[in-house]
């Protein structure tokens, strides 16, 4: 290699030369690949299809709540009796109390996976920017009153022990755990529960929680004593557990945040805090103090956040008063820590195959699944492959409430074509789904539009195939239709009046470039003009807020189980890309004629609009607990 770089850099002599020198370089640097592709032996063939066999929708699906019998206490073999030997020798030192008064008399049981498991160790794990290591919130550590089981179904008790609900499914009654306590030791009971309804949730104003809403009327929280609680609405609440289960906020530890509360807590403290955080104002104080990165801050977590560090990575520590154990009576968790890196998107399979990551989901693309695969002997990992509840990976959401300046002609006319039904018709039809899946994801999958999923008990066939044949004569006889008939000295189509046409789509770096390529190329061939723009996840989370982009890419979010959380096909969510105006307006009132239901940036559809219907339709849907039902309702809303 040595001399024929010499050769080339010292070389003045021709042109032809020049080439001659290139060549051997070229042929230097070009590996030794055999004349036809390496085929793996059959039965290694047979082991990897074996492990993409997809278990979703088996008739016994996995379950590892483990309902047990409190009245026999000490006696029961889930009794908590062991625990990690750190803590252990911090019950001889006398530092903590014995295990069984730290989880309490009714702890939640749960059966592992794999059977029980053994104490220590440290789960690493990467994040791509410093607000990701919120996933520990979210994700790794959650404790939600009820929870769902590992293939959806069914939902069980999780910080509740139980629960009841009337027969008109109006009242939820909830039962919690006798003895179980905050991070710090404090008792854990109904007064939390209410601290955060009455003096968060409706004292410190904001928008209902979903979860808290039926019928378009909030809810009302009421304490029966200090281990029952009960949730009373004026309509029924069909999907409460489904949102409960996927509700961060239900709780707040009263004895740590109400002394700091903005309107009735305690001066002195308030003052003190804000003078050693230097924060100005009472409720930028009150957030400070509720952050994921504040130490002080108990919670229900099974790691807990032990010291404030300003860079990563990030280290969560076990909770010594976590409330859960295993069938043979050991407090859980099993490791003892979760250390989380910082790390681009683009070098967390580098770290994966080195075997730098004991377990990561989060940024391991489709495109990293060769590479991933072939690595995993020399990296000592194995491969899972998991069925997710969102059914595409890459969706492309035209912005239906784009900003634009109405005296700015070229914004006013993109907001105009993005509501137009046949301009997205074809942009849909100009895409070669057929052959982005053969070059990006190695022939897995098949076209569809983003929908429930042929798994799914809400499948809808005709969506999955509604403008999903690649038909460019037809969508350049749309766009024609449109007014979109003239074409710039490039060749790319303009307005109707002549100015330049050019369209931008945007997508996070969490999300990745995809098959961006392909649609700019295929987007070229009927005479549009697209731009891709990659945005750190932050800035595309503000230019959501804004409305201020054309296309906005994400993966689904919960297609398979739709009905919880519908933001793909109704504009329900606040985080809603494509139609993030209609979302607030439903959001605040606006089915039901509320007086700020078009603050905060909401738009109201108009009164003929379809998506005026749809979400009529999503809300009976809400409202009756016949499946069968539910499902005809939302069809009409797929539909």
């Amino acid at each position: 290699m040595k001399p024929v770089l010499r050769l080339l850099f010292g070389f003045t002599a021709t042109f032809a030369g020049l080439l001659v020198a290139l060549e051997l370089v070229t042929m230097a640097l070009r590996p030794s690949l055999p004349s036809a592709p390496v085929v793996p032996p059959a039965h290694e063939v047979a082991a990897v299809e074996s492990l993409r066999a997809d278990p979703v929708g088996r008739s016994e699906p996995p379950v590892l709540y483990r309902p047990v019998d409190y009245t026999a206490g000490a006696a029961a073999p889930w009794w908590p009796r062991g625990e990690s030997p750190l803590l252990r020798e911090l019950v001889q030192e006398g530092v903590l109390p014995p295990v069984a008064e730290r989880t309490g008399s009714e702890p939640l049981v749960l059966a592992g996976v794999d059977g029980l498991g053994r104490f220590g160790g440290t789960w690493v794990r990467v994040a791509n920017e410093p607000d990701d290591f919120r996933v520990i919130e979210w994700r790794l550590a959650v404790s939600t009153l009820v929870r769902w089981s590992p293939h959806g179904y069914p939902i069980v008790p999780h910080v509740a022990q139980g629960w009841s609900v009337s027969d008109d499914q109006r009242e939820w009654t909830f039962t919690l755990r006798r003895g179980m306590r905050w991070s710090d030791g404090h008792p854990f009971t109904a007064d939390d529960i209410l601290y955060w309804w009455e003096d968060e949730v409706l004292a410190l104003g904001g928008t209902l929680p979903p979860t808290m809403t039926a019928g378009g009327q909030p809810g009302r929280v009421e304490k029966i004593d200090a281990h029952t609680v009960k949730f009373v609405f004026d309509a029924p609440n069909v999907f409460f557990l489904e949102r409960l289960a996927s509700e961060l906020e239900f709780a707040t530890p009263r004895h740590y945040l109400a002394p700091y509360h903005p309107i009735t807590g305690d001066e002195t403290m308030i003052n003190a805090q804000m003078s050693a955080r230097q924060i100005r104002g009472r409720r930028t104080l009150y957030a400070a103090l509720k952050d994921y990165l504040n130490p002080e801050h108990p919670r229900l977590w099974p790691w807990v956040y032990k010291n404030y560090k300003s860079q990563p990575p990030q280290v969560f520590v076990r909770n010594p008063y976590y409330w859960v154990v295993d069938e043979a009576g050991n407090q859980l968790p099993y490791l003892d820590r979760i250390l989380i890196k910082l790390m681009p998107t683009k070098l967390v399979a580098n770290a994966a195959a080195a075997g730098e990551l004991t377990m990561q989901e989060r940024f391991i693309r489709f495109d990293n699944y060769t590479f991933i695969m072939n690595q995993r002997r020399a990296g000592g990992y194995e491969v899972y492959h998991w069925t997710p509840s969102g059914r595409s990976v890459w969706a492309i959401n035209p912005n239906l409430n784009r900003h634009f300046d109405p005296a700015d002609p070229v914004e006013r006319q993109k907001a105009q074509l993005l509501n137009e039904p046949s301009f997205r018709q074809a942009l849909s039809l100009a895409i070669d789904r057929a052959t982005i899946i053969r070059a990006e994801y190695s022939g897995v999958g098949t076209p569809s539009q983003i929908e429930p999923g042929s798994a799914s008990f809400f499948h809808h066939p005709h969506l999955a195939g509604s403008f999903t044949a690649y038909d460019p004569t037809e969508a350049e006889r749309l766009l024609d239709e449109l007014g979109l008939d003239q074409r710039d000295a490039d060749g790319y189509r303009t307005f109707p009046d002549g100015r330049k046409m050019t369209w931008y789509i945007h997508y996070a770096d969490y999300i990745g470039a995809g098959p961006v390529h392909f649609i700019v190329e295929d987007w070229r061939k009927v005479g549009l003009r697209l731009v891709p723009r990659e945005r750190s996840r932050s800035l595309f989370r503000i230019e959501r807020v804004a409305r201020d982009y054309d296309f906005g890419v994400w993966s689904g979010e919960d297609e398979f189980q739709p009905l919880p959380d519908a933001r793909t096909f109704v504009p329900v969510h606040e985080d809603s890309l494509w139609a993030p105006g209609y979302a607030l307006w439903y959001l605040q009132g606006g089915l039901r004629d509320a007086s700020g239901a078009l603050d905060n940036g909401g738009v109201a559809p108009p009164p003929d609009h379809p998506l005026r219907r749809a979400l009529g339709l999503y809300d009976r849907a809400l409202l009756t607990p016949d499946r069968e039902q539910q499902r005809e309702l939302f069809n009409q809303v797929l539909d």
